[in-house]
């Protein structure tokens, strides 16, 4: 299960508070993010900006992938909703299915995603509303019965 996450309107914050507010904004994101992916056993695969991307159930197999990707979803959301004003809202995608996984670098656990689960995540997450969840199909299928879902009705996804 692929886990896309950033900040809701980073770059006019940025502008209206200044650098080194927005640093310690970021930290305070990043921070609660990094610690929620790995409780809930996921792994961040890419810092982009603003946001991440995690991977749940790979590269180290979980059969509860997706009850995992969401928990630390909500939770990211709490958590960053205790923060209080200044903290930007975020929007999480998350799509279950198969990714490929390839090695880069020298590091062990540096990898480079592809596959459409991964393409479906970040679409979602950009469509995602400020302080939203959006999960694929695949993905509310497996928590079916785990987590109350509410039905969108079909989106179009850019590309």
């Amino acid at each position: 299960t692929v886990l896309f996450c950033d900040l809701v309107g980073s770059t006019a914050l940025a502008e209206r508070i200044g650098p080194e507010a927005m640093h310690q904004v970021l930290k305070q994101f990043f921070d609660i993010a990094l610690g929620e992916v790995h409780r809930f056993e996921g792994t961040i695969n890419q810092f982009l900006g603003d946001g991440l991307m995690a991977l749940f159930g790979a590269p180290v197999a979980a059969e509860d992938h997706a009850a995992r990707a969401c928990f630390a979803a909500l939770a990211i959301l709490e958590d960053v909703r205790a923060l209080g004003a200044l903290a930007p809202p975020v929007r999480i995608g998350i799509c279950s299915g198969p990714v490929i996984l390839r090695a880069i670098g020298r590091d062990a656990g540096d990898y480079a995603v592809a596959g459409i689960a991964a393409h479906i995540a970040a679409r979602l997450e950009h469509q995602a509303e400020p302080g939203s969840v959006l999960l694929a199909q695949q993905t509310a299928s497996l928590v079916h019965g785990i987590a109350t879902l509410e039905p969108m009705g079909p989106l179009s996804l850019k590309g």
